[in-house]
Parts: structure tokens; sequence; C-alpha cells
């Protein structure tokens, strides 16, 4: 990644997402996104923050369960594993629990929760129906003053041929997130350290800065 880097903690990370705003997160790889994303929480959980992780691939519950991560102070943090036949009742009951004062909310990732949706349903109507629980997650952090972050894994895809036909790497749901998010980090990894480049951010001198965290 280009742009000035920095060596930050995720406290430090996480005072720079401003609160009551959408953070789309994009990743190489499920496993440097959960590093991330376990960072961040602990930060919230560490604060004596709560925090409600919508686990939607389910990755993250494995890697807890199997001890390859962890997070600060575990009872404050709530996770949910919705399925197909349950997700709206899922979706609902973290909507409906404004009262536990989460500050920071996951969903993680679009890609699964792309699938959720579309299960038995037209799939013209899947990308109207993961906007309105994504637009309705975004409108109550915003009278809580919390954070939202959602996950999009990169995916590879062929070009249009007036771009020249090749195979890219591009995350899920560029295009809507793009639009409805305030902030975009894009992370890359290798054995020891999770590179963060703050693709986007309200603040312009915030822009194209690059901060490195290591991996555990």
């Amino acid at each position: 990644m280009e742009g000035r880097s920095s060596r930050i903690g995720p406290e430090e990370l996480l005072n720079l997402l401003p609160k009551g705003s959408l953070i789309w997160i994009s990743a190489p790889d499920t496993f440097s996104n959960s590093a991330l994303l376990s960072q961040l929480s602990s930060a919230v959980l560490g604060g004596g923050g709560a925090v409600a992780y919508v686990d939607l691939d389910t990755t993250f519950s494995a890697y807890l369960s199997s001890g390859l991560m962890n997070v600060k102070r575990p009872e404050g943090l709530k996770v949910l594993r919705p399925q197909a036949n349950n997700l709206r009742e899922v979706m609902v009951d973290v909507l409906s629990s404004e009262h536990d004062n989460y500050e920071l909310i996951i969903l993680d990732s679009l890609t699964a929760l792309y699938h959720l949706c579309s299960n038995g349903r037209e799939l013209r109507r899947t990308p109207l129906l993961m906007g309105s629980y994504i637009a309705l997650f975004k409108s109550m952090c915003m009278r809580q003053n919390s954070r939202l972050i959602v996950t999009s894994m990169l995916s590879s895809r062929r070009a249009p041929e007036q771009d020249g036909g090749r195979w890219i790497d591009a995350p899920t749901g560029k295009r809507f997130m793009t639009k409805i998010s305030d902030v975009t980090l894009e992370i890359t990894s290798d054995l020891s350290e999770i590179e963060v480049k703050v693709a986007d951010h309200p603040k312009p001198d915030k822009k194209d800065l690059v901060y490195k965290l290591p991996l555990s």
C-alpha cells in the first residue's frame, strides 16, 4: 500500500473511526479480517463498552472457539449466528436492542449476507433487502452515536471488455458500499502485521494514511 505509514494500537485505530458512522472494511482473507475485528472489539470491550457481532459466515466464531483469536472482557461481546431461516428474527433482535447501548456493531460479511438474503427469494430482490438491513443498522448507530462495521471479502472477477477484460480482485458490494459508507478501510497482511489503508474518511487529512498493527 502507498501512503504515509505508522504503527498504532487498536485503541488508536478505533479513535480514528467517528462515532455514529458506517465503516466499510475490505479484506483479502478471513483470517486478517477476523484478526482486525477481534482487536477493534477488544478495544471497545476493554474500555467497558458492549459489542454486537453478527457473524454471518461463522468464521469469527470458529476462530474464537479454536483459541486462534480472543477478545478482552468476552462477557461484553454478543455473537449472533443467523441462518437463512431466522435471518430476519436475528436482525430484528439487534435492531430492537437499543437499550443495550452497543458501542460497536459488526456485520461480517457482506458476501454471506447476500447468500442468506437470496435464499428462496428472487435474486432481483436480494440487493434491496441487503440495502434495507444496512440502512437500518446505520440509522440505529447514528441515533446511538455508536459505530457500525460492515466487511467484504475480495473476490476475483473479470473486468468488462472495454476495461481490458482482465481478471481483477474487487470487494463484494463495492458500488453500494462506496455510496453509503462514511469510512473505508482496505487491509492487507503478512505473517506478523496487518496493514490498514484509510481509503476514505470524512476528514481529508486522514485519507490515504496507512497504519500497521500486529497480526495478533
